[in-house]
């Protein structure tokens, strides 16, 4: 590897790195999601404090990815954690059989 491509390296993982910790986040929102929590228009009063795992936030990106994707989001957002999981133990994708199961599942 030469000089400029061992500078570059940290950088090229930083993406990764983001997708993964965004993963993370997301899990613990849509796994601790609660329907009592804000902005589910479902119940009223609102939970005093938010049940969900991540606050506020969680359960605003929680009740949004649900609402838009339905039970979708769960397959997807594991996708996203095996494709981020598997950029950074390898580096780049470069087995044909790796790429064709990323395209067929999209």
């Amino acid at each position: 590897m030469t000089r400029s491509n061992q500078e570059a390296a940290p950088r090229r993982m930083l993406a990764p790195i983001s997708v993964v910790a965004a993963c993370l986040f997301f899990w613990a929102a849509l796994l601790t999601f609660d329907a009592g929590d804000w902005p589910s228009p479902h119940r009223f009063p609102h939970n005093a404090p938010t049940q969900n795992a991540c606050g506020q936030v969680g359960s605003w990106a929680a009740y949004h990815l649900l609402h838009l994707m339905g039970d979708g989001v769960y397959p997807l957002l594991l996708f996203f954690t095996l494709a981020a999981t598997l950029r950074l133990v390898h580096g780049r994708i470069i087995h044909l059989g790796e790429r064709l199961l990323g395209v067929s599942l999209v």
